[in-house]
């Protein structure tokens, strides 16, 4: 009796497993990832999609070796309806980790399908999913970046198809090409390998840093399969490892990426206030970079709340980090620099509660101690250890309703941080100077953005030799939380900066929660990075911003 009990048991979760019905979550550019809600949200025709859920197909890495391309592949079937009419996708590949069936399918949309909000059905061995939204498009280019999370450094290749790397970097005037999906409908047949062809009625603009590139190919990848190809030429007057790149397709811009560009004769790149070429040399042929970060920072923001009025809350913080990278980590991640470089803007997507800062590559945590030790005008505070590699301390902060105040610590002036050495990282003492408060001369006449036109801000008494960091963020809350920010960095010497609108055109629209507007902009002025050394780290540095915020809403 055991033995058939057990029989019946095993059988049952066979069969429950065999008729588990397929869960599609989402549908997105499998380059771009552009959540829905956002700008540059949507299918393109002929492009490729990738449904993320659970049940999706076989377990494992399962992909389509031979054209022409089918509608059903190891059991799996997509069919998306737009308008009552319903098209067969094409499979192209499915993963599913270890012995899970299937949490993430790939399929190319036809260039004959609809334009306009539809439904996604994905049938594995029989069972139909429950419909999924999916909104196709005209043309919603993505590129592909080495994260595969769609942002840090973008795939790009030189004419002998070697990739682009911060320890092989482009040149000014050098041809390379872009890889992506997205930038629209072909004709023929798209089972087969696509012609290719330069589509020269799409307007495409590439833009690396501020300088806008000049494109010579735009169009299907001879061979390929949904993969799309901009070929460019990397424009002069540009220099840095994580040089901001994005690709507007008829005005709807990409995800942001980066390129790593040096001058001619030079491989290895060099950050403005980060590594330089040497450092990154040296890392690369040692195979891995130890880093460690400290930062201090004042934040004060000002809202309206409805029955309260305006309020305006502020925090003193300190934060350290300690990580080491390998090699691929090094070649993959955003770089040691928080905002990037001084001319650059940069644009980032985030859904629910996501820190949008956080970089997907993430080190190895480097132990420095139990905590660290911080020395200033008015005393001394401990930073503690709150998780391998992360120290974190609350130095002071004020409400704005007279509960849980207490005294702010960062007043301008010199700090010192000891860290007293740990396994991983040896004892160091580092200085910087805290910088005083500045004035943001427009900031009472900048409430609602118009995300078509240029916004522009200026300011007095920032931090001398330091940069000014300009922060953005809108977000939604239907169909998802999702929103995306913005940072734009100038030197602290020129009094003003300016937004370009194609930047802010790539927020969304901010929405409501509560009567308050779910948009932020705040201006920063940061210190000149200070270097030190440790036992453990190739490369150490204290920096120190104060940052004004306040509530708009971009329109």
């Amino acid at each position: 009796m055991r033995h058939f009990r057990r029989m019946l048991l095993v059988t049952w979760l066979c069969s429950a497993a065999l008729l588990a019905q397929p869960v599609v979550d989402s549908v997105l550019n499998p380059a771009s990832y552009a959540l829905p809600g956002m700008p540059n949200y949507g299918i393109a025709q002929g492009g490729l999609f990738v449904a993320f859920g659970r049940n999706l197909g076989p377990s494992g890495w399962n992909e389509v070796k031979l054209f022409p391309l089918p509608t059903v592949f190891n059991g799996i079937s997509i069919r998306v309806t737009v308008g009552g009419t319903s098209v067969d996708c094409l499979v192209m590949n499915s993963y599913g980790a270890g012995s899970t069936p299937a949490t993430q399918v790939v399929g190319l949309l036809p260039s004959s399908t609809p334009i306009g909000d539809g439904t996604l059905v994905l049938t594995y061995n029989g069972q139909r999913s429950t419909p999924a939204p999916i909104k196709v498009v005209r043309r919603a280019f993505g590129m592909v970046t080495l994260n595969s999370a769609g942002s840090g450094p973008a795939v790009i290749t030189d004419a002998g198809y070697r990739v682009k790397l911060i320890t092989e970097a482009a040149h000014p005037g050098q041809a390379v090409v872009l890889w992506g999906t997205g930038l629209g409908a072909i004709s023929g047949d798209e089972r087969q390998p696509a012609p290719g062809g330069d589509m020269t009625n799409v307007d495409v603009k590439v833009y690396v840093g501020d300088r806008e590139a000049t494109v010579f190919y735009r169009g299907r990848t001879p061979g390929a399969a949904g993969l799309d190809q901009i070929n460019f030429y990397v424009p002069g007057g540009v220099n840095g490892c994580y040089l901001p790149l994005v690709v507007y397709v008829e005005g709807i811009p990409s995800n942001w990426a980066t390129l790593p560009v040096a001058p001619e004769g030079n491989n290895f790149c060099s950050e403005q206030n980060g590594l330089s070429g040497a450092e990154i040399q040296a890392a690369s042929e040692r195979g891995s970079l130890g880093v460690g970060n400290v930062f201090l920072y004042r934040m004060s923001q000002t809202m309206t709340v409805p029955q309260f009025g305006s309020i305006t809350t502020t925090m003193d913080m300190a934060e350290a980090e300690f990580g080491r990278y390998d090699l691929q980590g090094l070649i993959r991640f955003r770089g040691t620099q928080m905002f990037g470089d001084v001319g650059s803007c940069t644009v980032l997507q985030f859904a629910g509660e996501e820190d949008p800062d956080m970089d997907p590559i993430q080190p190895q945590p480097l132990d420095a101690g139990p905590a660290l030790t911080l020395n200033g005008p008015k005393g001394q505070k401990q930073i503690p250890r709150e998780d391998p590699g992360y120290y974190s301390a609350i130095l002071g902060q004020i409400t704005g309703f007279g509960q849980g105040d207490t005294p702010l610590f960062l007043d301008p002036g010199s700090y010192t941080v000891t860290g007293p050495g740990g396994p991983n990282v040896g004892q160091f003492t580092t200085t910087q100077t805290f910088p005083g408060n500045f004035t943001w001369q427009n900031r009472d006449s900048i409430n609602n953005i118009p995300r078509n036109q240029d916004l522009r801000v200026t300011w007095t008494n920032a931090a001398a030799g330091g940069q000014v960091v300009l922060y953005g963020l809108s977000a939604i809350s239907t169909p998802i939380q999702a929103g995306a920010v913005f940072f734009c960095v100038a030197q602290s010497s020129a009094g003003q900066l300016t937004v370009p609108a194609r930047i802010l055109s790539a927020l969304p629209a901010s929405g409501v929660e509560d009567g308050i507007p779910m948009g932020q902009l705040m201006l920063g002025t940061m210190s000149a990075p200070a270097r030190f050394n440790a036992t453990g780290l190739d490369y150490g540095y204290f920096s120190s911003v104060v940052v004004d915020g306040k509530l708009v809403a971009f329109n």
